[in-house]
């Protein structure tokens, strides 16, 4: 028989960042994989109220 073995690679994810300009602002999509779920949440939430800030300000539409 051909080789019987079985791997179980675990691919890891990629986290990404996407900023989008738009007539209206900017649109961010923030995306973490973490095999922790808390740690995922913590880092996306971070990341999101820090954008979140940054294109408020500069947008100056206060929300």
């Amino acid at each position: 028989m051909a080789n019987d073995t079985i791997t179980n690679e675990v691919k890891e994810s990629v986290s990404s960042v996407e900023l989008k300009q738009t007539s209206k602002g900017v649109n961010f999509t923030v995306k973490i994989y973490n095999k922790e779920p808390q740690d995922a949440k913590e880092t996306a939430v971070s990341i999101f109220e820090e954008l979140k800030t940054k294109y408020e300000a500069t947008e100056g539409n206060g929300g």
